[in-house]
């Protein structure tokens, strides 16, 4: 950015215009217009400014110049030049002012128009020259700039400042003969004063005269001159005074009296501390309130008296007093719904005085909830912010409390916001406290300059004030007290008298900007009345934007009625095309839409909730004038529109958070978000107004059964605001302006779905809605309907949705805990989800259970075991259907391994890798579970206990032995049962198949620990009657030979322990009452020799035992055709499915097209397993012994020929045999080829 134009500019002719065309195009990023007399630059003493007049309007037109970016231009015979002027405005209000001007980069210029009222205008240009660009074709990523928040000055930060008010009482010193501050507090916001006080010679300093009794004549009079402030000086005896002129007048119990007494304490709450406490101590209370005396008004007196600290504690400590607030709140006859609410709000403040002080005073407090709770009710009304302000200046107790000294010299970052939290802190409650006194203590300061019309230093405080509404926790306090009636008709005040324009003016139209953004604000009458009342021309205020704060002001004005319309009606735009066949598709939320809608949300929020606020009881009339109105714009339900408005809310905000996948290289797709030309402020607002419809659902949701279908609607769409709120946290660098805002949408979210899966809440079919809810969640982990974010995610937020929803179990358990039985006071909602929820949702937890990686399943696997605890037997169910599912892969992977010789295509390949990958990780789940803490006992029982969990079990190890697969995770799951004496439980044929499984494992590496040992001890457990019935005995004599194969290949690595073990399993079968045992199949008689001699080397007292086993153990050296064990991991580290592009790379990647072929049925698997295009094979191929890895390993010809079982089936051809049988007619060939078809 630089320099591009200077000039002194002189409007011409009768539309006093003047213009600046520029050599080349240019993109202008701000505006800089220097006063009369200055010199804009040092280096350039002669250029002097003439800008006249002083303030003034301007308008300007811009030539708007479209940049080319697109790839396929057309010809520039057929390009027009573009002839769009963009206009703008800008208020010069004096001084050197700079105007940001945002182009964008789509479009430059290459003219400036000027139109106003003024007679030279210096200004400086600044930009940057505009050079043709060539469009983007590919996207190249680059990294966003980190910029973190930066504190403010102290001397602008109450908060961290050593005096809160300091800043305030700085701002007065720059009016003349300035009063003290808190004397400025209690004339703006507590005991103002008359207009004849203004126009006295000694005003401010007017002050009551509490010892002159020449006009009392009754207690009202003596109340009104008691109405001034006092002296700082005033002795005690001039409160002794008033004291006795007041007891004078005091009689018997009547309302007039409690009235006059009531107001009496509320003018002296924002007095000197001693003359409340005079009155409190000489005046007797109870002879003058009681229920018949307190009437609404005494009880507003009263009210605004207990914002005053020593007041609200000697109520709080006389029991009679502090108890006959409560007795009227909860009297049915003898007061009206006002005085009994206004009754419950003096004795919500009274206990917010105890919970505000104890947080102030105590270190060990966590609980602050009440306590801002307390500072916002009490900062909502303009006599009790007095009255509390002037307590916290004036008493020095108070004072040095929330003042002292703070732990750290660095500044401390303010809560974001006053929404009530126990997740606060005491230094950050301080923090808060001491930022309400600065910013009150400041706003009472720019009423008295108003007051009196210093722009000097109102034009200060309103830029300080501007300033605050753009730091995070200062904005909102500041918001929520310019709420305060007369604040806000001060900014109405200053914007009225802004032509021409002042900086001033320019300030106020800003903060009102601002605050008009939140729904509470645009609630208030006054700011309603300001909006209205704005007229042009504006300093800051677009037209667009008046006119959208006047359709929101007047949707406020006709209230209900209004803001049910704004909700019912629907925007949409129509798809152009044949008339009878237009498609109608919603339009986008826009920015105005969304305001508009907001605020009619709070409108029917404040409706419903007025009955509780207002008159202190819920009489459901509130929510009868919302139901007419729905009536009366042909509607039927709130709430299924409210859900219908968070669809659209999900669906758009979606639109910033689709998965947009690109290739980087050949090497890696990466998929990336939409972030190109993201509107955060309007992303900001779909985030603002989802959080306030979920906050209407949740009130509205407990007494309007929903339909199913709108439950199901209403879920999928508060899980994809979870899922696009985690993408912004996660990925996205755009600050707290949208992931701070979505985070609360995100626990909203978790507020709602708890709220809807309550035991007493039903569909409006009876059926549960927490069962709804489960099932949606479940069903929609692969991703909802029109939902465009990226399936992990929206997988990973289903699983956090889960756990949310699950209650917690009864007891956490500890290493050991077998979690069988459920506890006897298990809490009524987890009996609820154990017996009449999670039984009735099993297929879709079973579907649900197949997406999650390893360590997400094994939680939520704990959180259910723990959660049944049992009674269900939900663990073991979901153990079963896994085991079925596992055995399932097997099968069909080994299917899809022998289908067909012609190569299999690369769908069917791609989806073998992953049914591996599945298979794998299946097993190591098993293994997690089995070593876990806290299920390993539990595995252990129900793998025993359980028919049908040792059932699948036994399946599982069977499926892998037929298809002679291993796995690692089984080897130690299996070895694992072994060694911890489970396997003494099982069934036998159970044992039977994990001896043979590590039969096997031993022929692949005979040399692997302990594995003979394990056998052995197999062995020693299987009863001889029922080894000797079993059908697959046949298989163990070649499983033994094969093994001893094996050790003959490793005999130089047999050590005296394994072959302990090997005389022994050969002494069992010799020994064994089945003699086919002892016939061993697979090795020829050297090897088994082999074997013996080393056997007989190594462990020489067996010598005897080994010419037994030599003679007795018989070896059949017929060719056995079997196939090699394959390990199921093997390969899978280095394999990269192809994407298309030829790259590989250490892991499994691919582009998203490619994923459609992992996602074949079993029933497509199998159709497919053969098909794919023909190829030539590889060189070498056809004669190697290793054919495909997970296939059949087949003899070698030679070997095939040599078979006995061949006889007969060869034949020897010599000479011209082949010639002959060539010239043989076709007729006497028997062949049952069918006739060719070429010719038909």
């Amino acid at each position: 950015m630089s320099l591009l134009h200077c000039a002194s500019l002189s409007p011409q002719g009768p539309s006093n215009l003047a213009a600046i065309r520029f050599s080349a195009p240019i993109r202008i990023s701000f505006l800089r217009v220097y006063p009369k007399g200055s010199t804009p630059f040092q280096q350039a003493p002669d250029v002097v400014a003439e800008t006249e007049p002083d303030a003034f309007f301007v308008d300007i037109f811009f030539n708007a110049q479209p940049l080319q970016s697109n790839p396929n231009p057309e010809p520039k015979e057929k390009q027009r030049a573009p002839n769009a002027l963009v206009p703008t405005s800008i208020a010069y209000a004096g001084g050197q002012m700079d105007f940001a001007i945002d182009m964008g980069n789509e479009f430059a210029t290459r003219l400036m128009i000027v139109k106003g009222n003024f007679k030279v205008l210096t200004m400086a240009i600044y930009g940057e020259i505009v050079a043709e660009q060539p469009p983007v074709l590919s996207y190249e990523p680059k990294p966003l700039p980190v910029v973190g928040p930066y504190p403010l000055s102290r001397v602008l930060d109450p908060a961290n400042a050593a005096d809160s008010e300091a800043l305030a009482e700085k701002l007065l010193t720059l009016m003349p003969d300035s009063p003290r501050l808190s004397l400025v507090v209690r004339l703006m916001f507590c005991l103002k004063p008359s207009d004849e006080d203004w126009d006295e010679p000694a005003f401010p300093h007017l002050y009551a005269d509490l010892e002159n009794s020449d006009g009392d004549f009754d207690l009202e009079g003596i109340v009104n001159s008691a109405s001034r402030p006092i002296r700082d000086d005033l002795p005690q005896d001039a409160f002794m005074t008033l004291v006795d002129r007041v007891n004078d007048f005091l009689g018997p119990k009547d309302n007039d009296q409690a009235y006059y007494i009531a107001k009496l304490l509320s003018i002296a709450a924002p007095q000197q501390p001693e003359m409340a406490r005079v009155l409190l101590e000489n005046i007797d209370l109870e002879n003058i309130f009681d229920e018949n005396t307190l009437d609404e008004n005494t009880l507003l007196c009263i009210l605004d008296a207990c914002a005053n600290r020593d007041i609200a504690t000697h109520f709080n400590n006389n029991e009679t007093l502090s108890s006959l607030f409560t007795s009227v709140q909860q009297s049915s006859t003898s007061a009206d719904q006002y005085t009994r609410s206004t009754a419950g709000k003096v004795a919500q403040r009274l206990k917010g005085w105890r919970e505000f002080e104890l947080a102030l005073t105590r270190e060990d407090s966590n609980n602050f909830k009440n306590a801002i709770a307390f500072l916002v009710d009490i900062t909502s009304e303009e006599n009790s912010t007095g009255i509390w302000l002037s307590c916290m200046l004036l008493n020095d107790d108070l004072n040095s409390k929330i003042n002292g000294k703070s732990s750290s010299s660095d500044a401390q970052w303010l809560p974001l916001d006053l929404i009530p939290s126990n997740r606060m802190t005491r230094s950050e409650f301080l923090l808060l406290v001491r930022a309400v006194v600065g910013v009150v203590s400041v706003l009472a300061v720019w009423a008295w300059a108003d007051s009196l019309g210093n722009d000097h230093c109102r034009e200060r405080i309103l830029g300080i004030l501007n300033l605050w509404q753009d730091v995070d926790g200062y904005k909102n306090i500041l918001n929520h007290l310019l709420h305060l009636r007369q604040l806000t008709r001060r900014l109405g005040w200053i914007i009225s008298d802004s032509d021409p324009p002042r900086k001033s003016g320019i300030f106020a139209e800003r903060i009102l900007s601002r605050l008009a953004e939140s729904p509470q604000s645009m609630l208030q009458e006054e700011l309603v009345k300001t909006v209205l009342n704005l007229k042009p021309p504006l300093s800051f205020i677009t037209e667009d934007e008046r006119l959208a704060l006047r359709k929101i002001a007047y949707v406020v004005e006709d209230g209900v009625a209004a803001a049910v319309e704004e909700l019912v009606f629907i925007s949409a735009n129509v798809v152009n095309g044949a008339e009878e066949d237009k498609l109608v598709k919603r339009a986008p939320l826009s920015a105005r839409r969304l305001r508009t809608l907001r605020v009619s949300v709070a409108i029917v929020v404040k409706e419903v909730k007025g009955d509780e606020e207002e008159e202190g009881e819920g009489t459901g009339e509130g929510e009868w004038r919302v139901l007419t109105s729905l009536w009366g714009e042909q509607a039927h339900g709130l709430v299924p529109r409210l859900i219908d408005l968070l669809v659209d809310l999900a669906e758009d905000v979606g639109r910033y958070f689709e998965a947009e996948y690109s290739v980087m290289d050949e090497q890696r797709p990466v998929a990336v978000p939409a972030m190109s030309e993201v509107n955060y402020k309007l992303l900001a607002q779909l985030w603002d107004t989802a959080y306030d419809a979920l906050g209407l659902v949740e009130m509205l949701v407990g007494g309007y059964p929903l339909a199913a279908r709108d439950l199901r609607r209403l879920v999928g769409a508060l899980v994809e605001l979870c899922a696009c709120s985690a993408v912004a946290r996660d990925v996205w660098a755009a600050g707290p302006s949208v992931v701070g805002p979505g985070l609360r949408v995100r626990d909203k979210c978790s507020e709602v779905l708890k709220v809807l899966s309550r035991e007493e809440m039903r569909t409006e079919t009876g059926t549960l809605n927490a069962l709804v809810v489960l099932r949606t969640v479940l069903a929609g982990a692969g991703g909802y309907e029109g939902a465009a974010i990226d399936p992990i995610i929206q997988l990973r937020e289903s699983v956090e949705v889960v756990e949310r929803l699950l209650p917690e179990p009864v007891s956490e358990g500890s290493e050991g805990d077998d979690y069988m039985g459920m506890d006897e006071e298990a809490e009524p909602e987890t009996s609820f989800w154990v017996t009449s929820v999670l039984p009735k949702a099993l297929e879709e937890l079973k579907g649900f259970f197949q997406f999650l990686d390893l360590d997400t399943k094994l939680r939520l696997f704990t959180r259910l075991v723990k959660l049944d605890g049992g009674v269900t037997g939900l663990g073991e169910w979901v153990l079963v259907e896994h085991l079925k599912v596992l055995d399932e892969d097997v099968r069909y992977l080994a299917f899809s391994a022998a289908s067909g010789d012609a190569p299999a295509s690369q769908p069917v390949e791609d989806h073998r890798v992953f049914l591996r990958r599945q298979i794998v990780d299946a097993v190591e789940f098993l293994w997690d579970v089995q070593e876990d803490p806290g299920l390993g006992s539990w595995y252990r029982t129900v793998l025993v206990s359980d028919e049908e969990v040792g059932r699948y079990h036994l399946a599982v190890v069977d499926s892998f032995l037929d298809c002679r697969l291993t796995s690692s995770s089984l080897t130690r799951l299996v070895r694992a049962l072994v060694k911890g004496g489970e396997a003494s439980k099982l069934t036998p044929d159970f044992v039977y198949a994990i001896l043979v499984y590590l039969l096997r494992i031993a022929q692949v590496d005979p040399m692997t620990p302990g594995v003979l040992d394990d056998c052995l001890r197999l062995i020693l457990l299987l009863p001889a009657s029922s080894f000797s019935e079993m059908a697959d005995i046949r298989d163990f004599p070649l499983e033994l030979g094969l093994t001893l194969n094996a050790l003959a290949r490793s005999c130089t690595a047999i050590d005296g322990p394994m072959a302990s073990s090997i005389i022994a399993i050969l002494e069992w079968a010799l020994r064994h009452e089945n003699r086919r045992v002892a016939r061993v199949k697979g090795v020829k008689g050297d090897e088994f020799t082999t074997v013996c001699d080393f056997c007989s080397m190594l462990v020489p007292e067996k010598n005897g035992v080994m010419l037994e086993i030599r003679a007795g153990v018989s070896v059949d050296e017929d060719e056995c055709f079997v196939g090699a064990s394959v390990e199921v991991e093997d390969g899978l580290e280095g394999y990269a499915v192809s994407n298309g592009s030829g790259g590989v790379g250490g892991c499994v990647r691919m582009t998203v097209g490619g994923l459609d072929g992992l996602f074949l049925h079993k029933g497509q698997l199998q159709a497919g397993a053969g098909i794919g295009r023909p190829s030539t094979p590889r060189a070498g191929a056809g004669g190697t012994k290793t054919p495909d890895i997970l296939g059949m390993v087949i003899s070698p010809p030679t070997a095939l020929l040599r078979s006995p079982a061949a006889t007969g089936l060869t034949k020897t051809y010599a000479r011209n045999d082949f010639r002959q049988l060539r010239q043989v007619p076709s007729a006497r060939l028997n062949t049952s080829r069918l006739p060719s078809m070429h010719g038909a």
